[in-house]
């Protein structure tokens, strides 16, 4: 039987339908995975591009300069939250000694292994809880831990309050990291500028232990009192400088994510401006007749983010607000996350290396170096003095990323050159052929 040109614009209308709802489709399924995983992914190429010396390219402002970036308040709020999320758990290095004077080891295990594996089951979980109740969670958890280290009377009450204060930070780096993958500066500017902020803490956490107890005269305890303030301080960096400004990185991320979609669409309009080209908002009534409803469904999730972004614009609460930055999640399973995890071997063992050597050096060589040796109080003072210059040469490496990017070639060499370091130290501490 001939077919009539009804029938013929009818299949092409059906055609196109189905075309738009798989455009919807993939843009929704790309934006379906979790917050966690939304930054990781985006975390990656920022690291393969950086290894290419290119960086990664999310946004227009991908030449902002250091200028333009302290000018605007997400870029300090990023910088602030690094240095509250990690000054407390420098801190409490830093008076390691006077917890543990034999074994600062624990201190050391205390305040990495919590910290280790809230990271390691956070992408499982993360996105179950908003980015504002799991500030408050890292607030409360940091004034728990102060608390319990400045008034504990026996050691392993305030390696527990270490714990607990390990568990905070691992709890709010990935969620700041993820958040700096939405922000409105570009990705690099504003994982920098945490970056640069967790460095500074080295730096002032132990500056704020010397002013209270060498310049001031106090004892630790006191100093870990003081620090009480660092907590209420990450929480309202968080709650007034970074989310009041962050309509623009919603209105960012969303068009960012978005644009896939919104080109597609806005190609079709030019083409074809008649009713029959479909909408957003009935992409979900358009399907093919066997009723896929995979594709409805992402249909009406690319909708409801859409709604999302609009009704960010129009002056909600901090919490709804905040829930408006956040990506929804969908179920991925755990083999596809393993295999995206060791395929960043090659970034993963270099890190590896690089803290294995630093902590090895913190946590046992530095603390057996002293002049002389057989003080204590001489052993304390080189284990303070080389933990403060290391903390220097960290802010420095980790606020570089603002002015040049290093290669593939670097990340392995520079561990390498640490764990020589580490070699160095081992002998010297065992023959003392330096001092």
């Amino acid at each position: 039987m001939p077919i009539s040109e009804n029938d013929n614009n009818y299949t092409l209308m059906l055609s196109e339908a189905e075309h738009s709802v798989e455009a919807a489709a993939a843009v929704t399924e790309e934006l379906s995975v979790n917050d966690v995983e939304d930054s990781f992914d985006q975390s990656v190429r920022l690291l393969q591009g950086s290894t290419r010396g290119d960086g990664l390219q999310l946004e227009k402002e991908d030449n902002l300069s250091l200028a333009e970036a302290l000018s605007r308040p997400e870029f300090i709020a990023f910088i602030l939250l690094g240095l509250f999320n990690n000054a407390i758990f420098v801190i409490m290095n830093s008076i390691a000694k006077d917890i543990t004077a034999g074994s600062v080891a624990l201190v050391y295990l205390a305040n990495v292994l919590p910290t280790f594996l809230m990271k390691l089951i956070g992408p499982y979980w993360f996105h179950l809880v908003s980015y504002e109740m799991r500030a408050k969670a890292v607030t409360v958890l940091n004034v728990a831990a102060l608390l319990t280290v400045a008034y504990g009377k026996q050691s392993y009450v305030q390696l527990l309050g270490i714990g607990v204060s390990s568990m905070a930070g691992g709890l709010g780096e990935p969620t700041m990291l993820a958040l700096a993958t939405k922000s409105s500066l570009n990705s690099r500017a504003a994982l920098t500028a945490w970056s640069s902020g967790t460095g500074i803490a080295g730096i002032f956490g132990y500056l704020w232990t010397s002013i209270f107890t060498i310049f001031l005269g106090f004892d630790a305890r006191t100093s870990v009192t003081f620090a009480l303030l660092l907590p209420f301080a990450y929480y309202w960096t968080y709650s007034k400088l970074l989310i009041p400004n962050s309509d623009e990185t919603t209105s960012t991320l969303n068009q960012s994510q978005h644009s896939s979609l919104g080109t597609f669409e806005s190609n079709r309009s030019q083409q074809n401006p008649s009713p029959q080209n479909p909408s957003p908002q009935n992409l979900s009534q358009i399907v093919s007749p066997s009723g896929d409803s995979s594709r409805n469904d992402s249909a009406q999730s690319s909708q409801r983010l859409i709604s999302s972004s609009e009704s960010r614009q129009s002056g909600l609460t901090l919490e709804e607000s905040d829930r408006a930055l956040e990506s929804p999640a969908q179920s991925v399973s755990c083999s596809n996350k393993v295999r995206q995890f060791l395929s960043l071997w090659y970034y993963m063992v270099p890190l590896f290396m690089v803290y294995t050597s630093e902590y090895a050096m913190q946590s046992g060589v530095w603390a057996a170096i002293g002049f002389p040796i057989h003080s204590a109080e001489a052993r304390k003072s080189f284990y303070f003095a080389s933990n403060f210059a290391y903390q220097i040469g960290v802010f420095l490496s980790r606020s570089s990323a603002i002015f040049f990017t290093i290669n593939l070639t670097m990340i392995w060499l520079l561990p390498i050159l640490q764990t020589l370091l580490l070699v160095f130290f081992v002998l010297d501490a065992m023959y003392k052929f330096v001092w």
